[in-house]
């Protein structure tokens, strides 16, 4: 049975590439056609895949700060030392757009920033305290 489905949908897409065809009806895995080429008669064609790609909305961060336990704050909430985004794979993963990057360091010193995150790139935050 399976090889007969084959040879029917092999034979179909070469009748639809040689032959104009009318889609009298469709399903969710085929469609049934009308060749004009072969005196009109019925076949089955298989229906087109669409495969939709979600936009990328996020990038990512390598936080390369000294000393490395200094806390990091992404628009307020706190993300983690920086340590455990110092690098790949472990970069913060942030969505796109402007962010407020805040870093206190271990001895309390504290730098804020206003950051970029573009989708799909990779953004390098160096600080030294």
């Amino acid at each position: 049975m399976k090889r007969l489905l084959t040879l029917l949908i092999t034979c179909t897409l070469a009748v639809m590439t040689l032959a104009p065809t009318q889609v009298l009806a469709h399903g969710p895995r085929v469609r049934v056609v009308r060749s004009h080429h072969h005196h009109g008669h019925f076949v089955l064609a298989p229906r087109p895949h669409v495969v939709r790609v979600a936009p990328v909305n996020y990038g990512s961060v390598d936080f390369n700060v000294r000393p490395q336990k200094s806390r990091i704050y992404v628009d307020g909430d706190y993300l983690g030392i920086a340590d455990d985004f110092n690098g790949y794979p472990q970069t913060a993963k942030l969505s796109a757009g402007h962010h407020t990057v805040r870093v206190v360091s271990p001895g309390g010193q504290v730098e804020t920033r206003r950051i970029y995150v573009a989708a799909g790139r990779e953004l390098n935050f160096n600080l030294t305290f």
